[in-house]
């Protein structure tokens, strides 16, 4: 229902094994993805300290957390949703 801006700076690559940047504009932070071999395929592990730029919006993750909670998953579930899309043999 709106949109974000981001810079994206990628700060270590490990080629197929893991990935470390970070962000800036109306999200600032870090993030890291790894990806851990498993049995059959792999794993993957997404870890950040993700937060808003725009002190209005600061305000209202302090003042309302399930609101932010459940914006925060639905992002999260839809970009998901995208990569098994967009990577079927790829991601199961």
């Amino acid at each position: 229902p709106y949109r974000l801006r981001l810079r994206v700076e990628l700060d270590d690559v490990v080629p197929e094994a893991f990935v470390a940047a970070s962000v800036d504009g109306d999200v600032v932070g870090t993030a890291s993805v790894a990806l851990v071999d498993r049995p059959g395929g792999c794993a993957v592990r997404l870890v950040s300290d993700l937060a808003p730029a725009n002190p209005l919006l600061r305000a209202v993750a302090r003042t309302a957390p399930p609101l932010v909670r459940s914006g925060h998953d639905w992002v999260l579930d839809t970009g998901a949703h995208q990569l098994r899309r967009a990577l079927p043999a790829v991601v199961n």
